[in-house]
């Protein structure tokens, strides 16, 4: 199996352009709400950092803010192979945290005053882009060892999106007051699964652990988004195989064009899209080389996530009149960052309707898409919510990489089975899956694991017995794909 060497690639979480600033550097890891010592080494070095930048670092209640704090910062300076980390620093990402923004600025501060990191490249409210800082590494001892505690909270609840003008605004985090009782609910559903997973943690290469993660809703609603996201989702697939759980090497299993599969499978429910349904479409098909075939599945896959989303919460003809923002892409050799169009990213041409009318003509269902009886990334999150509750009452831990389960290659099998059933329960269908796994001899291999499975057209699956009405003003945002 690899070693997790710099040869992997890190996903980096900033990802689009600015248009205050124009081309961006990204940051390779964010400052979580997750960390404290988890040894005497590491307190005492924690505690002495503290002293040296004049911050509480004692026993007591403040003190442990300071020390949680801190903790966060070195884990994310660690990470980051560059020395470039996110730190966001606005009042509402630290609502029902271990501390609050007040502490994080004055940690942020002192460790700048300090001369042990500095600001690299400012913030954009416009862009809604965190600032990103360069950290001294040299302060990142790698015989640091840092446990998650498991305080905050478990399911955050996001405004909705406004347009004015050229402009969002939005996206800050709801009081949690405003959705009981039912957010009390999804709270202990997702606290179980932490404290599950702190008995079998995420084991990074370095060392480190990983378990908690949280529940993000959108648009003020628990029932759009809802996916669950935690720390291990910032890294490649690669660089996620080669962790381990309870000692033993891992697996990926993947729904296939699952935004898609499942708009099939509450629209439509016949036939079988196939295990790569984004082939069907006719310049994927036409493609005259198998570099061009793989290029322009990655748009359209692009395009139809996008549509599916926008669909939902915008009226038929307003979905996909235009491109999706482009991204910066790092030059694996110098290191530095291009931004680049969707056009020039797929070397692309024509206008957006040329390629949508090619989606609609291989998946005419989309037309339809309104009959949603939720938005899809809420649909997806609720099978892989269900699948994991499963696993876990088998003793199975299960990370959630939105889409795809993250589990022991030992129990591919068993978390196949229950993915399946839960898809079934939900949408009276399963879906085409894939396995990705590193093998003994450190060889990567994927698998088909599964064909489309449909039952019996008496059976009642849950989403098809449920239709709520969504109103042409409710904004949606594709957060990953």
């Amino acid at each position: 199996m690899p070693d997790g060497s710099n040869n992997l690639e890190i996903k980096p979480p900033s990802t689009i352009s600015s248009d205050q600033f124009g081309e961006l550097v990204e940051g390779e890891a964010f400052a979580e709400h997750e960390y404290e010592p988890a040894d005497q080494y590491t307190r005492e070095a924690v505690a002495g950092l503290l002293k040296e930048l004049d911050l509480p670092y004692g026993k007591g209640k403040n003190p442990q803010k300071y020390v949680r704090c801190l903790s966060d910062a070195l884990v994310a300076m660690r990470a980051a192979r560059n020395g470039l980390f996110c730190w966001p620093m606005r009042n509402d990402n630290f609502t029902g945290e271990a501390y609050g923004a007040d502490v994080a600025r004055k940690v942020r501060d002192a460790l700048m005053a300090e001369g042990k990191m500095r600001l690299h490249q400012k913030s954009s409210k416009n862009d809604k882009l965190s600032r990103i800082y360069e950290a001294d590494k040299s302060i990142v001892s790698s015989k640091l060892r840092f446990k998650c505690h498991g305080a905050g909270q478990p399911v955050i609840v996001r405004s909705k999106y406004v347009k004015r003008g050229k402009k969002k605004y939005g996206g800050q985090r709801l009081p949690r007051k405003n959705f009981l009782p039912e957010i009390a609910k999804l709270e202990a559903q997702v606290q179980t699964i932490n404290d599950f997973h702190k008995s079998h943690p995420l084991l990074l290469t370095n060392g480190e652990e990983r378990a908690r993660c949280r529940r993000i809703f959108n648009n003020g609603s628990l029932t759009v988004g809802g996916r669950l996201y935690g720390p291990w989702q910032q890294m490649g697939e690669d660089e996620r195989l080669t962790c381990t759980i309870d000692g033993e090497r891992l697996c990926e299993i993947d729904l296939k064009a699952s935004f898609l599969s499942i708009a099939h499978a509450i629209i439509d429910g016949k036939g079988d899209l196939g295990f790569d349904p984004y082939s069907r479409v006719k310049c994927v098909k036409e493609a005259n080389c198998e570099v061009r075939k793989k290029q322009l599945r990655g748009l359209i896959k692009l395009l139809v996530v996008t549509y599916v989303s926008q669909s939902l919460h915008h009226p038929e003809n307003e979905a996909l009149l235009k491109y999706p923002k482009g991204k910066g892409i790092r030059d694996k050799v110098t290191g530095e960052v291009e931004f680049i169009s969707v056009r020039k990213q797929f070397d692309i041409s024509e206008p957006v309707g040329f390629y949508k009318s090619q989606i609609l003509e291989a998946f005419p269902f989309l037309i339809d898409i309104n009959r949603c009886p939720y938005d899809v990334m809420y649909m997806e999150s609720e099978i892989m919510l269900t699948a994991i509750d499963s696993l876990n009452k088998k003793g199975i831990p299960a990370y959630p990489v939105h889409d795809c389960l993250l589990v022991k290659f030992v129990d591919k099998e068993t978390a196949m089975e229950e993915l399946i059933h839960s898809q079934v329960y939900h949408l009276g269908r399963s879906i085409h899956m894939d396995c990705s796994y590193f093998d003994e001899r450190g060889n990567k291999k994927e698998e088909k694991l599964t064909k489309e499975v449909s039952v019996d057209d008496a059976f009642e699956a849950l989403f098809k017995s449920v239709r709520l009405d969504w109103g042409i003003d409710d904004d949606f945002e594709v957060v990953e794909f």
